[in-house]
């Protein structure tokens, strides 16, 4: 399945509207999952001033948080309409200080723009990766060129079993009646998901924890964490919203799915599989 970085940008300027609206009405599941994986931004996050690269296709919402905590962004993304809803909240949130660069990107798998051994921490996240289809390895490679030795650098990438599991749970019928059509037996066998029209999203490949690691290590990253990000909690919104309203017990939820969701069986079975590494000293 070929990255088509033309329909992928069409994809994200019709979206870029829905992005922070989406955020902010996802109630206690949304809150949830965003918690989770800030946990591990703030985990690794370098000292304050550092540069941080925000890389690819998500709102922005974890750099707004990045940047209340006293460090400069460079936040690059296809889509202009996407940077300027960006922009706008970090005006409104009074942060713009804290951006070093609003970047264009004319691809993915080029940034050229940027210059080798530049970024403090890199954040590729919301399944960007996965959205180069083939050109994955390109996508790293370049990742890895642009983040300081021994640096962090943390993705999440979307996973093959996600795809089957919201196709049956949301009862797709006209995909299950046709898988051959719908390509799910593409996917099962290959691990490509064809594109669909907006709403539905471009092509993109799914991993699984075992292929995203061999990835990175093959491109001279050492994997420090990986977590299969809602592994236990998946799809439960009413029973998180229930949760919320005790804050202890929130809390210790929050522990057990942390805790779960970085065994190597469930690195599979979560929303998305979240990686850390760290740029390696050739």
């Amino acid at each position: 399945m070929a990255y088509n970085k033309d329909l992928l940008k069409e994809y994200l300027t019709k979206k870029a509207a829905e992005g922070w609206a989406a955020f902010e009405k996802s109630g206690a599941y949304g809150s949830f999952k965003f918690d989770l994986i800030m946990s591990y931004i703030n985990q690794f996050l370098p000292p304050e001033n550092s540069l941080i690269l925000d890389l690819g296709i998500d709102p922005g919402n974890y750099a707004v948080k990045i940047a209340q905590a006293n460090r400069r962004l460079t936040i690059g993304d296809l889509s202009e309409s996407q940077l300027e809803i960006t922009r706008n909240k970090f005006d409104k949130y009074k942060l713009s200080s804290q951006i070093e660069q609003f970047a264009i990107l004319d691809e993915l798998i080029d940034l050229s723009i940027f210059e080798e051994n530049s970024f403090d921490m890199v954040l590729c996240l919301s399944g960007t990766l996965s959205f180069t289809c083939e050109e994955r390895s390109k996508m790293i490679k370049e990742i890895v060129r642009v983040t300081k030795i021994g640096a962090p650098i943390i993705l999440a990438v979307k996973g093959k079993a996600p795809y089957f599991k919201e196709i049956i749970r949301e009862l797709e019928m006209d995909k299950l009646e046709e898988p051959n059509k719908a390509g799910l037996w593409q996917m099962l066998e290959t691990g490509y998901k064809q594109h669909e029209e907006y709403p539905g999203e471009p092509a993109y490949y799914g991993f699984t924890g075992q292929e995203i690691t061999e990835l990175l290590e093959n491109n001279n990253i050492e994997i420090l964490e990986i977590a299969g990000i809602g592994s236990i909690i998946s799809n439960m919104y009413l029973q998180l919203e229930k949760i919320r309203e005790n804050d202890e017990i929130w809390n210790d939820v929050f522990r057990i799915e942390k805790e779960l969701q970085t065994m190597p069986g469930l690195w599979d079975a979560g929303e998305e599989i979240l990686v850390v590494g760290r740029k390696k000293l050739i």
